[in-house]
């Protein structure tokens, strides 16, 4: 039996303060792509965040800096039942930003 590894966009935001939807989490080998793109100096910070059903948790903040683009990317190896993203902070030229979550179902 194979598993095939998918991937979801949980956040897309020009926003300095956006928060995403909760989704399903895959399992415990769940990974993030976290990228910010846009013109000129950029920076970024974004937060993921868990639940089982209660309040959310904070499992990981990446400040992204960069000129035109930059990136960042981990492994979660917690079992959450939901993760979200989140932005605190976003700036410069057209910046945006994209959060993936891949995992095997």
């Amino acid at each position: 039996m194979s598993n095939s590894v998918q991937t979801q966009n949980i956040l897309t935001t020009t926003s300095g303060s956006a928060t995403g939807n909760g989704f399903k989490c895959r399992d415990s080998g769940t990974s993030f792509d976290i990228s910010l793109s846009g013109t000129g100096a950029l920076t970024a910070t974004v937060v993921i965040e868990a639940t089982n059903g209660g309040a959310w948790h904070e499992i990981a903040t990446t400040v992204l800096s960069g000129t035109g683009s930059d990136s960042d990317g981990f492994s979660n190896t917690g079992t959450w039942a939901m993760v979200r993203a989140r932005t605190t902070a976003i700036s410069g030229t057209n910046a945006a930003v994209n959060v993936y979550m891949g995992g095997s179902l």
